[in-house]
Parts: C-alpha cells; structure tokens; sequence
C-alpha cells in the first residue's frame, strides 16, 4: 500500500514538473515583447516584465513575418483552449477542457497517429486539436509591431516609419505594330 501511494506522489509531482515547461510554449492571453532570437523552430521573446518565453513557430512563418532579434511583437492566445483528453474512438476525440467543459472533435489523420488518453492538448479557434507540446503559433496569434517615429520640421511633421517603402511599379506601354495588310 506505501509503494503505492509513493508511485502516485511520484507521478504526481513529476507531472507537475512536466507540465509547466509545455504551458510555457502555448501563449496565455496577449503577450507583448520582443524577439531574442529564433533558433529552428524555437522563437525565445523577452516579455515587458523581463521573464523570456519560448513558443514553437514553423520558420517559414518567421521568416514571412520577418522576426528577428529586436523585433516587437505581440503575441495572443486568447483563442486557444487547453485541456486534457478523454476518451478517443476511430474518428473522434473527446477533450475535457481546463475549464471544466467537454467537448468532441473529429480527429485528422495526423493527430491519429500520436495523440491519445491522457493527453494535454491545445484546441484552436478552427477545433484543431495539437498535442500541447507539439503546438506552433499561427499568423493569426503573432503579429509584429512596427515602431514609427515622428519627426518633426518647423514647417510640418512627418512620420517614419521602419517599414520600407515598397517599389513604385513602373508600367509599361506597348505601341502598335503595323500589319502587313
């Protein structure tokens, strides 16, 4: 009966070691901060009270929103709902939510393959459900922000920003060639 009870503090408490390191990679609300480096697909962002972050993000999209270290950036997982699963079937997945609710969720081909019972997962606003530790961010929840900085003449104000300027498009045109009849 004792080694039982240690195997279920052990478990217990192991756990709850394991599972603070994940809920660090899902966002929780809006966090606003900036960039300290991207290694692979592992984005670390200094928050505006000092604490860093981690949050696993595919490198195309980081590379498409252009991050990069110094970059401010907020980030929202106000959408996103965690929870546990609880039952599982061929086509289908229950998942009990944090928040007490449960909810069915059809399951994708992928998803098949590593999630199961017991699980911690993530839930987005589509019903996708990703195993928490595997959960990328999306461009919907990053969004970089640019910094403008107003400059101002003693004729006029003006704005810059650290956006460049996109390429004026030049047309061009066409003069008829003359047929030969």
């Amino acid at each position: 009966m004792k080694l039982l009870a240690g195997s279920a503090l052990a478990l217990t408490l192991s756990l709850g070691a394991v599972f603070p390191a994940f809920a660090q990679m899902v966002p929780t609300g809006e966090i606003n901060g900036e960039v300290q480096s991207i290694n692979g697909s592992t984005l670390t962002v200094q928050t505006q009270d000092g604490s860093t972050q981690e949050f696993l993000i595919d490198p195309g999209l980081a590379s498409a929103l252009n991050l990069q270290q110094g970059r401010s950036v907020r980030i929202d997982g106000s959408q996103l709902r965690r929870g546990f699963i609880s039952g599982v079937d061929d086509n289908t997945i229950k998942v009990r939510h944090d928040n007490g609710d449960t909810h069915t969720y059809v399951l994708t081909r992928e998803s098949r393959r590593y999630l199961s019972y017991g699980d911690r997962v993530v839930v987005n606003a589509q019903g996708h459900v990703v195993a928490e530790d595997r959960y990328m961010l999306t461009a919907t929840e990053i969004t970089p922000i640019y910094d403008y900085v107003v400059a101002s003449t003693s004729s006029q104000t003006t704005i810059a920003s650290s956006v460049p300027e996109p390429e004026p498009v030049v047309q061009q045109t066409y003069e008829p060639v003359q047929g030969m009849w």
